[in-house]
């Protein structure tokens, strides 16, 4: 919540929030990211000693190992990446804790990172070495991984740290006490969201017996209660070499690595006794089950879980087929039987694979108004009528082309295999990500169809009530993956997608970037290079209007941009879908009232095609009504949910705060209300008009990175959009700086578990104003980071809450800066946290920040920003810079040395020059009845 940055509620509509927050549990339910922060290694490695490290196997490019510990190494070198990432990941998750100990895995990750007596603070390493560092616990595992720029010496150390934190972490009482705070408040945090409060209520209720019913956060009183001791044993219980493994990925010397890896981790010795082995099996369903909850919300959902196999076994890629088939838009049955119909605003398919058994929800996001029951019927019927309606030749064929193409693109990126490896790995083995590839190619859709007939079963589902049933319909008894018949069949090869190393410095993007305007003023870049998998990466750059012309056009534009892509003079939506589709393309088209971005990703023998396609939708769209109606139904249907959640409200209200222009103009930020009524008005013929006045290529840049030649693009850009044209002319819009009346607003948040505090002033600067460097450093050493003011105080000292922050963000063309402060806390801490903010403000500006204090925050801006110097990425985003701002090329470097030579005093003089108490804007949002 920030009344600094625009969030429009047409934009922001409940369903969108109800499909992420259902894609995030399924990658991670209630997994924690420990810290957004950095880290490194310790050891002194030799040839001679990796002597004990005995080669498994290589699989596409990946190198196998196993030290006589047990210790499973995984070597991925990409030379194409100027960073190396290491992920150590242990065999131990939330289905491993006992009675009492939910939660226990999760807490234990935090406390790793409290240190060792060899490393007492090892997140200052962290910090000084530039790293970026993760740790994150689910159901079946806890990593830890850290990413920096290639740096033998640096990669020793974070070898060597893990290797001493995996015997040697303090695990103090100490360092309890103050964490588990910490840990509470996130679980308040989670408790907050009403899609994962149900999210957790339905797995609770699906298994009787096995772990996966339990939150890997664990139960509030378990976090509470936890005994020191209970949590040591369970550190030594798991943490040991034979239940880990290590996977490095990047540009890297491999046999550098490996002798570091064996001289850190080799001299731990296999514990005597053997890894606790789980065993717990839900026996089969014998009847439909159901949950309620009933909290605060703007949506209303629907949703349906089964059970399905474990992550591993022969079904599962059949299974992903059907859930596509289901679920996607705008071909999925649920989406044509609920959304095309007006009687849902968005419907999903997620899967929640695991290794012991696996999890599939089905539902719908509906208006609080709705009829629950009726929605409710048609999505069982489609789900559960699976059997007396098989997925046609169609279908299946669509589904799998999509996914097979989606996949061979994932596979042309060298860290997302590796990632996807070590994901396998805690399913059973690392090299079923390739197994999982080509099973999936294989799928029939005899198997699709009895897979659905299986296991999408009333008696296997929950949701409803239970009725008594004379002949229960069972699904197969559930069992154990056997990984080895899983991979048997499956020739593995050794060589994968290559990498070539590119020097991505700013000296060579602007020898081999070829800038050039087309006849027509289009301006272009293109970096040809060597990528692998051959993909293309592009993006245009559109530009409407000015602020006089886009007077009283915000839902014109909103909604043409919704419609834009589903139908055109010769294509209808899903003809649309299903090009982009066998082309294995993924194209968005992001273009509001200001014009926007259109990104096209495809390998180099579709990309033509993709970028002809993507000309024809942006120059020949027809926004039929039937679409139009769709979108208008799902964005009332949303509106109205906001508008009846008090949650929604407040966030509206604080983001319209002292916004000082009148409801025409396309900087207002309009209430929920406003929304509602231009929502409900809204007229085809509005969006038609803007598409006709608007839509253009004036003002256009497109740039491109990926093995091309560049005169053709220059060619293909000509060609296509030339003589595209608006009639309405182009002028940015301007955001001079604005005037907030100083304030303390507070809002009601009803049954949130947590509470919180955001709060800003402006601030009259430009991103390369002398004083801007002084005062972004000032701003990271006061909250912008782990070791900050903020994070000390509140959350390692004081212990109330997960993260505190300061941010400061600077436009390049207008001093119209904000400076910001957010926090949460439980309720109770409320009054407590915003005295430490107005204190540690007030300390700051009046002892000012230490040489210690600004050396860490320059270290740490420094390592980001040399870190992020890397990539295609990256690369593309220097070609739209010098497109839109024409600078020097080696800009980066000039503000390098800019922060590098700001002093203690000009640290100081900015962020008391800058930083007044009197005039921030404090926003406090909490239930009033728990922040008493």
């Amino acid at each position: 919540m920030s009344p600094f940055k625009t969030t429009p509620v047409l934009r922001a509509v409940a369903s969108a929030t109800v499909i992420a927050t259902m894609a995030f549990l399924a990658a991670a339910p209630l997994a924690h990211a420990q810290n957004p922060a950095s880290a490194s290694a310790t050891a002194s490695a030799t040839a001679s000693a990796t002597a004990g490290a005995q080669l498994i196997q290589t699989v596409e490019g990946i190198t196998e190992y196993r030290l006589p510990n047990g210790m499973k190494v995984l070597l991925a070198p990409d030379a194409a990446d100027e960073r190396v990432t290491v992920n150590v990941t242990y065999l131990v998750g939330s289905r491993h804790e006992g009675y009492g100990e939910t939660g226990m895995a999760h807490l234990l990750e935090h406390l790793i990172f409290k240190g060792t007596p060899n490393t007492v603070d090892p997140k200052a390493e962290f910090r000084k070495r530039g790293f970026n560092f993760n740790g994150t616990t689910n159901t079946d595992r806890t990593n830890y991984f850290a990413t920096f720029t290639s740096n033998q010496e640096n990669l020793n150390w974070y070898i060597g740290w893990q290797a001493d934190a995996m015997v040697n972490s303090f695990i103090a009482k100490k360092d309890l006490d103050s964490e588990m705070t910490v840990v509470r408040n996130e679980f308040e945090q989670g408790e907050s969201n009403p899609v994962q409060a149900l999210v957790a209520r339905m797995l609770g209720t699906a298994y009787l017996w096995h772990n996966y019913g339990k939150n890997t956060i664990g139960a509030k009183t378990d976090i509470e209660n936890v005994d020191i001791s209970s949590l040591q044993a369970f550190y030594k219980r798991y943490y040991r070499p034979d239940n880990a493994s290590i996977i490095v990925a990047g540009k890297f010397d491999a046999a550098l690595t490996l002798a570091s890896i064996q001289a850190a981790f080799g001299s731990i010795a296999k514990p005597s006794t053997s890894i606790p082995r789980t065993y717990t099996v839900d026996p089969v369903q014998d009847g439909e089950r159901s949950v309620v909850v009933r909290r605060p919300a703007p949506v209303q959902l629907i949703a349906a879980s089964y059970h399905v196999p474990p992550a591993l076994h022969p079904d599962m890629p059949a299974m992903a087929i059907l859930a596509n088939v289901l679920g996607d838009a705008p071909a999925g049955r649920l989406h044509k039987a609920l959304v095309e119909a007006k009687l849902a605003q968005s419907v999903f398919a997620v899967p929640f694979n695991r290794t012991e058994g696996s999890t599939y929800f089905f539902g719908a996001a509906l208006a609080p108004s709705d009829d629950g029951e009726a929605r409710k019927k048609v999505v069982l019927d489609i789900v559960e009528g699976l059997g007396a309606s098989p997925i046609t030749q169609e279908e299946f064929d669509r589904a799998k082309t999509k996914i097979v193409r989606a996949t061979e693109l994932g596979f042309a990126n060298a860290a997302a295999v590796a990632n996807g490896a070590i994901g396998t790995e805690v399913f059973g083995d690392w090299r079923a990500v390739f197994v999982s590839r080509d099973r999936m190619k294989a799928v029939s859709l005899a198997d699709v169809n009895r897979v659905a007939a299986s296991y999408f079963k009333r008696d296997n589902r929950t949701l409803g009530h239970l009725i008594p049933t004379e002949k229960p319909d069972r699904t197969p008894e559930p069992k154990l993956a056997d990984v080895a018949a899983y991979l048997s069949g499956f020739a593995l090869k050794a060589q994968g997608e290559t990498s070539v190393a590119f020097d991505f410095s700013l000296a060579n993007l602007e020898k081999n970037a070829v800038l050039h305007t087309t006849p027509g003023g289009i301006k272009t870049a293109v970096l040809s290079k060597p990528v692998r998998g051959d993909v293309v990466t592009a993006s245009l750059i559109l530009r409407f209007g000015d602020v006089n012309s886009l007077k009283g056009q915000q839902i014109a534009a909103a909604m043409t941009s919704a419609v834009l892509n589903r139908g055109t003079t010769r294509m209808n939506r899903q003809q649309i879908t299903d090009a982009f589709a066998a082309m294995g393309a993924q194209v968005a088209f992001r273009l509001g009232a200001e014009g926007g971005n259109v990104s096209i990703t495809a390998k180099k023998a579709d990309f033509n095609a993709a970028f002809a396609l993507t000309a024809h939708v942006l120059k020949d769209a027809t926004l039929p009504e039937k679409e139009f109606a769709e979108v208008q139904a799902s964005w009332v249907r949303g509106i109205e949910g906001s508008a009846r959640d008090k949650t929604s409200q407040v966030q509206n209200e604080w983001s319209r705060y002292g916004n000082p222009y009148p409801l025409a103009d396309v900087r207002y930020e309009p209430t929920i209300d406003e929304s509602l009524v231009q929502a409900k008005s809204a007229k085809v013929e509005q969006a038609r008009e803007f598409y006709k006045r608007f839509y253009g290529a004036q003002a256009a840049q497109f740039s491109l990175v990926g093995p091309v030649d560049a005169k053709e693009i220059q060619a293909m850009v000509a060609k296509e959009f030339d003589a595209w044209k608006a009639p309405t002319g182009y002028t940015r819009v301007p955001r001079p700086l604005t005037t907030l009346v100083p304030a303390r607003l507070t809002y009601e948040t009803p049954d949130k578990a947590n509470a919180s505090i955001d709060s800003g002033l402006k601030v009259p600067l430009k991103s390369f104003d002398e004083e801007a460097f002084a005062l972004q450093l000032a701003t990271r050493a006061f909250g912008g980071d782990i070791g900050s003011r903020l994070w000390v105080r509140l959350r390692e000292k004081d212990g109330l809450t997960y993260g505190a922050s300061a941010s400061l963000s600077l436009g390049v063309r207008e001093a119209n800066g904000t400076f910001s402060m957010d926090v949460d806390v439980n309720p109770a801490n409320l009054s407590r946290a915003e005295a430490i903010l107005r204190e540690e403000l007030a300390l700051s500006l009046d002892k000012g920040f230490t040489q210690a204090e600004l050396d860490t925050a320059r270290d740490k801006v420094m390592a980001d920003r040399v870190r992020s110097r890397t990539g295609d990425g990256w690369a593309l985003g220097q070609l739209n810079w010098q497109l839109e701002y024409a600078t020097a090329w080696d800009l980066a470097l000039a503000n390098d040395a800019k922060y590098k030579a700001v002093s203690l005093a000009q640290v100081n003089a900015a962020w008391r020059k800058f930083i007044d108490p009197s005039k921030v804007v404090w926003g406090v949002f909490a239930d009033a009845s728990k922040a008493k």
